[in-house]
């Protein structure tokens, strides 16, 4: 199915290419969130939209929103929701982090870290991206794997397969 709607989609919006996921640069992408942004798109289950790992070392932003996120469109809603299940699980066990889901059909996935410090909000922040890459690495779709222009990159995320669980990962750690 996903090497169709490829064809189709590059017949049909030629011009659309740049933005869209399959033709995305994942090296523009900024590197604590781009495993995560690379995986999503690669379950044929969303099509990532935008994404900001955010900005600690802003005061203001560490001050104030202490969110990065994933805005994405959801493809297959039934499937996904499973996915979405999993990751909310997870995100329960996240003392210093809180999972923000909103939307139907485009969603965000929004990751607030509690007040701390810069260092901590960044590294609770980098923690719950790569738990939730990890979550959504396991359904990666091999059709999107084995057609992607950017399979190779899979050997350059962020050790998806042996990112430990945040386990009660607090702020003050």
């Amino acid at each position: 199915m996903w090497w169709f709607k490829r064809a189709a989609f590059h017949k049909a919006e030629p011009q659309s290419q740049i933005m869209h996921p399959w033709y995305l640069d994942y090296e523009l992408v900024e590197e604590p969130i781009r495993g995560l942004v690379w995986s999503l798109n690669h379950t044929d289950l969303v099509e990532t939209l935008s994404s900001c790992c955010g900005h600690p070392e802003n005061e203001e932003w560490a001050a104030n929103s202490r969110v990065g996120y994933v805005l994405y469109r959801v493809i297959r809603p039934s499937l996904w929701k499973v996915v979405l299940t999993e990751i909310q699980k997870a995100s329960a066990s996240w003392s210093a982090v809180e999972l923000l889901i909103g939307g139907r059909r485009e969603q965000s996935m929004a990751f607030q870290a509690r007040p701390s410090d810069p260092e901590r909000i960044r590294d609770a922040l980098y923690r719950a991206y790569r738990q939730t890459e990890t979550i959504v690495a396991r359904h990666l779709d091999p059709d999107c794997l084995s057609l992607s222009p950017g399979a190779n990159l899979v050997n350059n995320l962020s050790k998806t397969a042996r990112v430990r669980p945040l386990d009660n990962f607090t702020a003050s750690k």
